[in-house]
């Protein structure tokens, strides 16, 4: 868990951190997508080229998997297969979808706080989200 304070000197100034947090992981996701794009036309092609071998072969095979190794709880997969990499890029999107849903939904709840003037802003942030925000009137 990551917790940070950040101060501003006005609410606008906390208005551009949200807008531009949020314009950061809009791009990365769309960078995730991008390669999740990729790597499933590599899945797709890895399974159709599995499919005619093992009916050539008269088998099924199986693409191998990364071996996946848990050091002191990270959990480290050399070599990964594609398959192994999608997850792991899924896992990586979900997560910054969900952040973008709640910076929104907080974008839009402290809206009407815009009218509020000569003040400083001191705001908790967790996990890259607002969470607590104290406002000093000078």
């Amino acid at each position: 868990m990551s917790i940070e304070l950040l101060m501003f000197k006005n609410i606008d100034e906390l208005f551009k951190y949200i807008d531009d947090e949020i314009n950061r992981v809009r791009s990365l996701l769309s960078e995730y997508f991008r390669r999740l794009d990729e790597l499933r036309i590599k899945v797709e092609r890895i399974k159709k080229l599995e499919k005619s071998i093992s009916s050539i072969a008269g088998g099924a095979i199986k693409s191998s998997e990364g071996k996946e190794i848990d050091l002191m709880g990270i959990k480290v997969v050399i070599d990964p297969s594609y398959e192994q990499e999608v997850n792991f890029i899924e896992e990586a999107a979900k997560s910054l979808q969900d952040r973008l849903t709640v910076l929104q939904k907080i974008r839009k709840a402290i809206e009407p706080l815009s009218t509020i003037e000569d003040a400083d802003i001191e705001v908790l942030i967790m996990n890259g989200v607002p969470v607590r925000i104290h406002i000093r009137i000078r």
